[in-house]
């Protein structure tokens, strides 16, 4: 696991994680005393996954945001195969999402996604949030924290707050 990382535990108790060197998701099903390497996705970055539904607990859809080298955030959703893994769709690269190269974050909060990284095209630099109420469809125009020098980043479901979203972001700053 590369960068801050956040595994995910399904309504079942199954844990997942990504994997960057092996291109996939690793599946336990007996709490991590064997794990179980999904299909490989056409993706070769730091990635952050999320549960893409409203429902944290179900065994749904996962939502997965990627760093890339083009400037764009790369975005791809697993899916169950009803055998106890998951398959990746095709990537695509959200409008809106721009990215510097770098690690960054996606977390689920009471039905809506939330993304963090540093949006700059030329820089990492512009550390900003947004939000999509539709699974990942559609993103906001971003919410910029911090315009200096800014990295890796890692979002985090606090209690209370407007709506249910109250969200701590630990990102490098400097």
């Amino acid at each position: 696991l590369i960068g801050p990382a956040v595994g995910l535990q399904t309504a079942d108790g199954s844990l997942l994680f990504w994997l960057v060197e092996g291109q996939a998701l690793i599946v336990s099903h007996d709490y991590g005393a064997t794990w179980a390497a999904t299909s490989k996705a056409k993706v070769e970055s730091e990635c952050s996954v999320a549960f893409a539904t409203a429902d944290p607990r179900s065994n749904g859809t996962l939502i997965m945001n990627c760093r890339t080298d083009t400037h764009n955030r790369l975005q791809l959703y697993w899916k169950p195969d009803g055998k106890g893994s998951y398959t990746a769709t095709e990537p695509t690269y959200p409008a809106g999402l721009s990215d510097a190269g770098c690690q960054g974050s996606v977390i689920g909060s009471n039905g809506a996604l939330f993304t963090s990284n540093a949006a700059s095209t030329s820089a990492r630099a512009r550390m900003s949030v947004h939000r999509s109420d539709d699974a990942g469809g559609s993103w906001s125009a971003p919410l910029v924290l911090h315009e200096g020098p800014s990295a890796y980043s890692q979002l985090v479901g606090l209690a209370g707050g407007a709506n249910g979203h109250r969200l701590g972001v630990l990102f490098e700053a400097g």
